[in-house]
């Protein structure tokens, strides 16, 4: 694995999307739109049905993910119920990473296609749990429309019953899907840059301190349940490397949506994003 030849071009497209959000504000909505329900429903389809993963790796991934989002969860609410304060949005920055739009490249240009299949299924279990617990956090009650209204729910469910029972599927419509998939990446990591452009870091110390809790703790607690379940050596780097991502976009957008501290995360997304540019090499060449 060269770990420049990885990170760089990841690099590159972010701050291409990042220079664009400098030079002028654009309105990337229906670019949004487009990557949740077209391109990324067919990146993670096409993943799944031509990935190697086995059903037994398949639960203990779904398992490892469950475990390292449980415990950043429970180490979140230990913190809040000592210094006694209510469990808000600030906690979603601690607990859920950036998996898809920076997770998925990674590994795809570090492992190939079966690294991506797994970090789909990572991401997928991830992103279903943000949208219950995380939701449940910032508002105080569990609500599970949302997570029916995802995309990710039902291709993650179809491909995973054509992958792993061998169903046929016609060769000239799952090329045409992976060509729409394949759009995902690019147009993600300039999302990212954009989005990143357009966040004011109005604190510093504390967003700091939370993006170093949630980029170690997540990679140590990865580390920890990855090696206590049965996984393959490449889904066991792919645990390690997905739960080291800073925190996620997303979670900004959840706070933003429900008014629950969207400044203070806007923070820790930005820097915690920084700072994985050290910190995601350092974790590939630990995994290598």
């Amino acid at each position: 694995m060269n770990i420049v030849t990885t990170v760089l071009p990841v690099l590159l497209i972010v701050l291409t999307g990042y220079a664009i959000g400098r030079w002028k504000e654009l309105d990337f909505s229906a670019l949004v739109e487009l990557i949740y329900y077209v391109t990324a429903p067919a990146l993670i389809f096409s993943s799944l049905v031509q990935s190697d993963i086995s059903g037994e790796e398949l639960y203990w991934m779904s398992i490892a993910t469950v475990g390292v989002v449980g415990v950043l969860a429970l180490l979140a609410l230990g913190f809040f119920l000592v210094s006694r304060k209510k469990m808000s949005g600030k906690a979603l920055p601690l607990i859920f990473g950036n998996t898809g739009y920076l997770g998925f490249p990674i590994a795809l240009l570090a492992f190939g296609n079966d690294g991506l299949s797994r970090a789909v299924v990572y991401s997928g279990i991830e992103t279903l749990l943000m949208f219950t617990i995380g939701i449940a956090i910032v508002t105080g009650k569990a609500d599970f429309r949302e997570t029916v209204r995802s995309p990710f729910l039902y291709v993650i469910v179809l491909g995973i019953l054509f992958s792993q029972f061998a169903a046929p599927f016609p060769s000239w419509l799952l090329t045409a899907i992976g060509m729409i998939g394949q759009a995902t990446i690019p147009l993600a990591l300039i999302l990212l840059g954009y989005r990143l452009s357009r966040i004011a870091v109005k604190q510093f110390h504390v967003p700091l301190v939370m993006g170093c809790w949630k980029i170690g703790a997540g990679f140590l607690i990865g580390f920890g349940i990855a090696s206590l379940v049965p996984l393959s050596p490449l889904g066991r780097a792919i645990v390690i490397l997905e739960a080291g991502m800073p925190a996620a976009v997303f979670t900004y957008i959840l706070g933003e949506r429900f008014r629950s501290d969207p400044e203070l995360i806007s923070s820790v997304v930005f820097i915690s994003t920084a700072m994985s540019v050290v910190t995601i090499p350092l974790v590939l060449l630990f995994i290598s």
